[in-house]
């Protein structure tokens, strides 16, 4: 049985409608028959339920019945928890474009369960489930693997939040850098038992030392997923060249290319060598002659870098894919740049102090694990929250030996922290902590590199044709 088959499988399954959803479908099936030479991606037959799919998204925010009866229809119930965060997921599902996988495995208390799969040449979103009756809070880390070899550009990734006994649909998404998804991987996962992490009261002194080593969380079932991908529903990018330049804050850009995707769309830049910033952030969106706008993603991976910069090169949207737009324009509205020439900040581990750290931030805390200092530092709430750490990953040791990468990272969402050194959680009001973990560091003292992102928002747009 190929993909095809299994879909159709999986819409005949269907065939029972709730009643509430009995007058919705008809609205469904006669608007469809007034639409004329309908393009559709895929040449799949479809049921008369399946028209209810196509018009799922709408129907769903719009109609409290139809949302009610989507419980009963547990196929159903999972796709609108999946896709109600991306329009561009949203589209794919309406045009059947989406792959079952339905694969499964049970070890220690746990089961996964590999749904379907959401894909194009560049990007491959993953739903699944995972359920126990034996842990209350699961965590799990992820990997790919090919027997040909992963892509030389890597891949970013993004997760769904730690899962439970629940049955909720969650996600991961690989975002593939440059090379191309490959027909075939291996997904590996393993499974760590959360449950219990925030500790609100002060530890008893005996148990002080105890926390000063870290020990990794235990790994409590493992799974590997061979995934095979229906290369009828791999469809390839829409590659439109643009080579215009642009200017913001005296900084010089060119904006490359432009690919649309069925599941997002990339810009891509070039930077002037001779720029005095880093790019990391572009506000900007897409508009089709409908009116139609194309935003920036919301959730998961909205940007990615490259080796030989520390600015963001290549940029995620909404996907027109499924729109059939005849036109384009970009517009350009504003972006995050961040000095490359900054002076350092010098933390002193022993006494916990700082020198040099850039404005409105504060050292909170300093404890460690055994060789891995945590350093906990805080900005003010009416500040723009920090998505990334506001210093570069690169640090440097009191000999100037150069370090790269943390071994932990926070960003700044909470107005407080958990002291590693008592257990006892630290508020701090109006003030957003993240924290840093530097790993197997021995000296007294790190020297940390700024790394503060200034938005600027033009006064008018920026606008290019695309198409």
């Amino acid at each position: 049985m190929n993909r095809k088959d299994e879909y159709e499988k999986l819409l005949a399954e269907l065939d029972t409608i709730p009643p509430e959803l009995a007058h919705s479908v008809g609205r469904a099936k006669a608007k469809l028959k007034k639409t004329k030479n309908m393009r559709r991606m895929l040449v799949i037959p479809v049921s008369g339920l399946a028209v209810c799919l196509i018009f799922f998204t709408a129907l769903v925010n719009i109609s409290v019945p139809f949302a009610k009866a989507c419980g009963r229809i547990p196929v159903l119930r999972k796709l609108a928890a999946a896709i109600a965060f991306s329009p561009s997921l949203s589209a794919a599902v309406e045009n059947e474009y989406v792959q079952p996988i339905n694969l499964e495995q049970s070890k220690n208390d746990i089961t996964m369960r590999i749904e379907y799969v959401i894909a194009d040449t560049k990007q491959l979103n993953i739903f699944y489930t995972m359920q126990s009756e034996k842990y209350s809070y699961l965590d799990t880390s992820v990997s790919l693997d090919s027997s040909l070899g992963m892509p030389d550009g890597g891949y970013g990734l993004s997760m769904s939040s730690p899962v439970g006994k629940s049955d909720e649909l969650r996600q991961m998404t690989f975002d593939f850098i440059s090379d191309a998804v490959p027909e075939s991987l291996e997904l590996k996962c393993r499974v760590y038992d959360r449950g219990g992490d925030v500790v609100e009261a002060t530890a008893p002194p005996e148990q002080e030392t105890a926390r000063d080593q870290y020990e990794e969380p235990e790994i409590i079932s493992e799974f590997s997923f061979a995934l095979n991908f229906d290369p009828d529903y791999i469809q390839k990018c829409e590659l439109i060249e643009m080579n215009r330049d642009f200017e913001i804050e005296r900084q010089h850009f060119t904006v490359r290319s432009i690919e649309i995707y069925p599941t997002h769309i990339r810009l891509n830049l070039i930077e002037d060598t001779n720029n005095g910033k880093w790019i990391t952030g572009l506000d900007f969106y897409l508009e089709n002659e409908k009116g139609e706008k194309f935003e920036g993603i919301r959730n998961g991976i909205t940007a990615t870098g490259a080796l030989d910069t520390k600015s963001m090169v290549s940029y995620r949207l909404e996907s027109s894919f499924f729109s059939k737009s005849k036109k384009l324009t970009l517009f350009i509205t504003g972006a995050t740049l961040v000095e490359k020439e900054t002076a350092g900040t010098k933390i002193d581990l022993v006494n916990a102090t700082a020198e040099n750290l850039p404005d409105g931030m504060k050292l909170e805390n300093i404890t460690k694990r055994g060789n891995n200092p945590m350093l906990v530092f805080s900005v003010p709430g009416q500040d723009r929250i920090f998505s990334r750490i506001p210093f570069d990953f690169e640090y440097f040791g009191e000999d100037g030996k150069l370090y790269n990468g943390f071994s932990e990272i926070s960003a700044a969402t909470s107005q407080g922290y958990l002291n590693d050194a008592t257990g006892s959680y630290i508020e701090t009001p109006g003030r957003y902590c993240f924290t840093m973990r530097l790993s197997d560091y021995h000296d007294d003292a790190v020297y940390l590199v700024p790394f503060v992102p200034v938005y600027f928002k033009l006064g008018e747009p920026i606008i290019f044709n695309v198409k």
